[in-house]
This record gives structure tokens, sequence and C-alpha cells, in this order.
């Protein structure tokens, strides 16, 4: 069973704030969806690490700039069970970004900025700096 959740905060002043860790393009495998999804991995005030994911056509419609680092206040989202086989975080469910989402990008020097450090290619083939614990947390391959 799945349910999903959608949140307004629209009318009120708290909305999540989020660092974006990582942002990527993922292609469809759908013939219909040309486009595929926008996947933010971000981090809220308590460092609980949330994966988001957005319809790229919608990202392009809305002409927003997102960027890794950047703080951004996300209102009206939907929580849904995350059903990805890889997923990016422990948590169960994602957030589902629709038309109505309004995300701004604030600053807050308060906030933590502790962010997750991703290894590269040469250093996990390597070995540098790199044990199984971390494999596991701080991986990514585009």
């Amino acid at each position: 069973m799945s349910i999903s959740l959608i949140l307004n905060l629209e009318k009120s002043d708290l909305g999540l704030k989020v660092r974006v860790i990582r942002c990527y393009r993922q292609p469809s495998s759908y013939k219909s969806d040309p486009d595929g999804t926008l996947e933010l991995i971000v981090h809220n005030e308590i460092e609980d690490r949330i994966h988001a994911t957005i319809d790229f056509g919608v990202f392009k419609s809305k002409k927003m700039d997102i960027i890794e680092g950047g703080l951004y206040k996300i209102n009206t989202f939907m929580v849904a069970h995350d059903m990805t086989k890889n997923k990016s975080t422990t948590n169960r469910f994602k957030l589902r970004l629709t038309n109505e989402t309004s995300i701004t990008a604030f600053q807050d020097p308060d906030f933590p900025s502790s962010m997750h450090r991703f290894r590269d290619l040469f250093e996990i083939s390597n070995d540098i700096n790199v044990d199984n614990f971390q494999l596991l947390s701080t991986y990514s391959i585009h």
C-alpha cells in the first residue's frame, strides 16, 4: 500500500528549510517521459538526510536555480513512500515536489553547513581515505 501526503506550508511561516547536498538529473526509463527527474539530496536543520524529486519538465518551467550547498525553503510538497531500489537515504519516505511547490533561496549563517563529503572515483579506486562504512554513505555515481 502506498500513501502520499500533501503538505501545504504556504499559509504559515514554517516551510521546510534545507541545504542541498547533491543535485543530479535522473533519466527516465519510459519513452513517454523524455525529460526524467531532478533528484535532490538535502539535509534539514538537524542534519537529517532527505531525498527529494521533481519532474525535470516542472523544474524547467519554474526557471529555478538550485545549486549544491545552497539553502532553500520548500513549501507545498508531497511526502510519499520511496519505492526506488537504490536509495540515497535510509529514510522510507521522500519528498515529491510538484507544480505547486515553492522553492526560495535564503541566507542563514546559523544553518548547519556540515555537508556529507562525496568521494570521487579516484579516491575509491585507490582506497584513499575510504573505509567500507564511508563507501556506503558518501559515494554517488552520476
